[in-house]
């Protein structure tokens, strides 16, 4: 049995949260209020993900823009995630909710343009 502890970041209450995990499952979480901190808890034990926010730049451009993942990708991704993003150049102009790149890496999250570049 493995022990992990979090602050939930579910909700502005910030609710201390242990994990207990037996043979990498969630088989309880205390501390939370509410059964979102719950659910946060489970994910983050065996599985934690994050939305995936930074700039790329366009060919012959100097301006970068913002991009995000439409869902969040396993933590352990995003650094090969963000290289794959730094080594892609779209052709301008980008129109807020392009998708730039399906699918990243096989992640099931497709990355989309967040502001726009003329």
């Amino acid at each position: 049995m493995e022990k992990k502890e979090f602050i939930c970041i579910r909700c502005p209450v910030g609710c201390r949260l242990t994990a207990l995990v037996v043979n990498g499952g969630v088989t309880e979480v205390r501390g939370n209020s509410c059964a979102r901190g719950e659910a946060y808890a489970k994910q983050e034990a065996v599985s934690p993900t994050r939305t995936l926010v930074c700039l790329m730049r366009a060919r012959d451009r100097q301006r970068p823009f913002s991009v995000k993942s439409s869902v969040p990708v396993p933590k352990d991704m995003m650094f090969r995630c963000l290289n794959e993003i730094y080594a892609c150049r779209p052709k301008a102009p980008i129109r807020e909710h392009d998708v730039l790149i399906r699918n990243i890496l096989g992640t099931g999250a497709d990355i989309i343009a967040t502001s726009e570049l003329d």
